[in-house]
Parts: C-alpha cells; structure tokens; sequence
C-alpha cells in the first residue's frame, strides 16, 4: 500500500513539472521566435570559400536588432530606420526597399541560423538617409487601401442566375467597401470604378506604383451546382485543394498570354524568386487580414463560411503588398444572387467586410506587424 502511495505520489510530481516546463520552457510564438544560435567562437565559419557569421554576434557587435519568423524563414533585421529582410536560402534580399543580390544565401547550419559576411560588409545599416527617402523606410502603419473590382467591359466575369453579371456585381460592391473604409479615415482607391476593362497586370502594377498598404480584390463566385453558396477569402500560394485549382483558372484566364506587372520584364526565373521573397514576406499579414475578415463575417453569420485557402491568382502573385481575393458569394445560387444585387444586403456585407480589414489594422499597428 506504502509503494502505490508512493507512485500516485511521484506520478503527480513528474505531471507537475511537465506543467512547469511548458509554461516557462516551451516554444515562442513564430512571429516572436529566437533566432537557432551555436556559438561560433571569435572568428567565421568557412562554406566553402564564403565566411558565414551567427545572426546573433552580427547584431550584437552592430547593435542592429532582428525578428525571425520559422514559419516562413523569414529574417528581418533592422536598426532606426535602416533595414533588411532575406529568406533562407535565397540570395535576393530587400535593402531599405531596393533588392540586392548576395554571393551566397542565408543559411541554418547544425541549428545555427548564419548569414554570410557580405551582408554585414554592404553598411546598410549606417547612416544612408541622403540615399533613400522615407517613403521607403518601415512603417507599420495602415493607412490605404487598393480595392480591386474583378472584370469589367469586354470581361464579364461569370454570368449567374437570372443573367446576373459578376462584373456589375463586384463594382457595386468595391464602391460601398471603398465608402466604409473611407469614412472611418481610410485612404481608398479603385483599379476601376466604371464598366471599363483594366487587365490584370495592370492592376498589379497600378497599385505597386501606388503608396497603398493593403491590396484586396473582389470576386463573385460561379460554381457547377445552384446549390452552393457562400464567401472564399484567398491569399497567394500555391493552390491546396481542387476547388481552389478551379477558381485559379477561372480567374487567370484574363491573363493568358499577359506580361507580368511593371518592374518585371519577363517571367524569369529571377522575378519569379524575387516574387516569392515578397510575396513570402507579405504572406502572414495577408493569412492575418484573411483571417480578420472571415471572423467579422462569421459574427453575424450573415453567410456561410468556406473558410481561407491559398491560389496562385495572377493579381495577387503580381502585386507587391499584402494582397487578399474574396469571392463574396455564388452568383449560381438564385437566392445568393438576388442577395447580392440588393443594396440592402450589400451594405450589410460591406460593412462586416470592413470591420475587418479595420481590426486587422487595430492589430497590426498594435503588434509593429505581428512581431511583437
């Protein structure tokens, strides 16, 4: 009896300090995660013929900070005003908003996270305000937004129910976002704002020329069944699902033979890398908008949620801010498309919708861009 006594006993000690472990132990969060580190000792560390030093001791003799997500490898260093953001294993990296190419990538090596000694020796971190102005240093502030409505002219869009055409649908829409927005102090453009054809590349490249924080496309959604209704809120990656392969090739189909967006002569393998390294680091706050808006949505169930998924569409792999598609219901579905023809309904919809987009910026400004 003594020794079961003892064992309930020592059971309950081990369970309690697993308890205290993960409390005080376990893993941070992604977007505050410390950096892998080994020290190196005092001098670098040879691949090949390329010096590599830990992430750590170069911003501690540089008094430069850093912010490493292990989510997306994305790694974020940063003193004053001054900064530079580069992925793991890529050597195209962001300096004060210009991209630069290194001789070698980042790398993680035995748990070290290490960059190579050329990052450091570019001095991007000193005093380079005669260089750049600031509209290129980082700020996390929210303050504009581009709403992009789908289609228009020559481009319909799909045809629905009772004859019921996306295009006229969606630029109703993106005006009353665009009114919500603005009168709870939003700076809000349009990429078109009559019947007018505006192909997708330039749509990109409209708000990538443009000061927007935020790029949001608007969608209505056509499917094989009467049946299904519902919201789709999509952000840039490649597709997970058959559904989502479906929409992207609907909605792709407009670029079909379309140069990519201004500032990218061709798709090369180069642009293509550049692409990912921003559309990597844009990814998590475009997840986070998503997520904000299906929350506002869900609150007042005003209709059903099919939940975020990821498509490689055309104007959002293009544009280079956190960019989101939402394909606001199923122009096939007769009482959905007669809903979203009512300005009563639409106002509705907007204004959850806004509420959103609104939150997310509360939160984002609130974190410095979720890093904190």
């Amino acid at each position: 009896m003594a020794k079961k006594s003892f064992s309930i006993k020592y059971g309950a000690l081990l369970v309690f300090a697993a308890v205290l472990f993960l409390v005080f132990c376990g893993p941070m969060t992604r977007s505050a995660s410390a950096a892998p580190d080994l020290d190196l000792g005092g001098s670098s560390l040879f691949l090949g013929n390329v010096p590599y030093l830990s992430l750590t001791r170069i911003c501690r003799e540089n008094h430069i900070s850093y912010r490493w997500d292990d989510l997306t490898g994305k790694i974020f260093l940063y003193r004053g005003n001054r900064y530079v953001t580069c992925l793991i294993g890529e050597t195209l990296i962001d300096v004060n908003g210009r991209i630069q190419t290194l001789g070698a990538p980042p790398r993680i090596l035995e748990g070290t996270l290490v960059l190579p000694r050329e990052l450091i020796d570019l001095e991007w971190w000193k005093d380079i305000r005669k260089t750049y102005p600031p509209t290129m240093w980082k700020d996390f502030t929210i303050r504009s937004v581009m709403i992009d409505a789908g289609h228009g002219g020559r481009d319909s869009g799909g045809i629905g129910f009772a004859g019921i055409r996306e295009k006229d649908v969606v630029l109703d829409f993106a005006k009353r976002l665009r009114d919500k927005l603005s009168s709870n102090g939003i700076d809000v453009r349009l990429t078109r704002s009559d019947d007018t054809f505006v192909p997708l590349p330039d749509r990109a490249a409209a708000t990538n020329s443009s000061e927007v924080d935020l790029f949001i496309s608007v969608h209505a959604n056509i499917a094989r069944t009467r049946w299904v209704s519902g919201f789709e809120i999509y952000y840039c990656s490649d597709p997970l699902d058959d559904s989502a392969r479906a929409v992207q090739m609907i909605e792709n189909a407009a670029a079909e033979g379309a140069k990519p967006a201004s500032g990218f002569s061709s798709c090369s393998l180069k642009d293509a890398t550049l692409m990912d390294l921003m559309n990597t680091e844009h990814r998590r706050e475009a997840i986070e908008l998503a997520r904000s808006i299906s929350a506002s949505l869900g609150e007042e169930r005003l209709i059903r949620n099919h939940g975020i998924r990821s498509a490689n569409f055309h104007v959002l792999k293009w544009t280079q801010r956190p960019s989101i598609l939402i394909e606001i219901g199923f122009l096939t579905n007769p009482r959905e498309a007669i809903k979203l023809r009512d300005s009563y309904y639409q106002d509705r919809l907007a204004e959850r919708i806004a509420e959103g987009i609104l939150s997310f910026k509360r939160e984002y400004e609130r974190t410095e861009g979720f890093t904190k």
